[in-house]
C-alpha cells in the first residue's frame, strides 16, 4: 500500500522484477522439458517402426518354414504373397501414414541375400506424406535382419 496525497491504494500491478522472474523459471522449466519430450517422441517413433519391422520378420520366418526361403518383397503384391497385408499397418501413425495403409509397400523394403535365399533385410523408408509427423528430422531409414536385430539410422 502507498499513500497518494492522502488517499491509501493498493498496488495491482507486477513489478517489472516480478515479472522478469516468473519468464525466467518458465524458461528453465522449458528447457529442461523441451529434451525429455522430443526423447520420448523418438522412442515412440522406434516403437512403432520396430513393430512394423518385427511384423515383417514374423512374416518372412514363416514363409521360410513354410517353402524353405525367404522372399523378396517391395510391392504390395509381393508383401501379400508373405502375409503382410494394409491391415497389418491399420493402426499406426508413424511407420505408415494414417489413410496410406493401402500404399504400406512404398514404405518398405525386402532384399533377399545368401545362396538359397536364407538371409533377409527388410528396410523401412520415411515418406512425406501430408499429415504426418515430421519423422524425416529423426530417420533416415531403419532395418531388420533375419536375427531380429533393428538398426535406426539416425540423423
Amino acid at each position: 500500500m502507498f499513500s497518494d496525497g492522502g488517499r491509501t491504494c493498493r498496488r495491482s500491478m507486477f513489478t517489472m522484477i516480478e515479472l522478469m522472474i516468473v519468464v525466467i523459471i518458465v524458461g528453465i522449466l522449458a528447457a529442461a522439458a523441451v529434451p525429455l519430450y522430443q526423447g520420448a517422441v523418438r522412442r515412440a517413433y522406434e516403437s512403432e517402426i520396430s513393430s512394423a519391422l518385427g511384423s515383417i520378420r514374423t512374416a518372412q520366418r514363416a514363409h521360410l518354414v513354410e517353402h524353405g526361403e525367404y522372399a523378396p518383397a517391395d510391392t504390395t503384391a509381393e508383401f501379400n504373397a508373405i502375409g503382410i497385408t494394409a491391415g497389418d499397418f491399420q493402426d499406426m501413425q508413424y511407420a505408415v501414414a494414417p489413410g496410406d495403409e493401402g500404399n504400406f509397400a512404398s514404405y518398405f523394403e525386402v532384399t533377399v541375400s545368401g545362396d538359397d535365399n536364407e538371409e533377409f533385410t527388410a528396410t523401412w523408408t520415411p515418406r512425406d506424406v501430408y499429415g504426418t509427423p515430421d519423422i524425416h528430422a529423426l530417420f533416415n531409414n531403419a532395418t531388420i535382419d533375419q536375427t531380429g536385430a533393428i538398426e535406426y539410422d539416425y540423423k
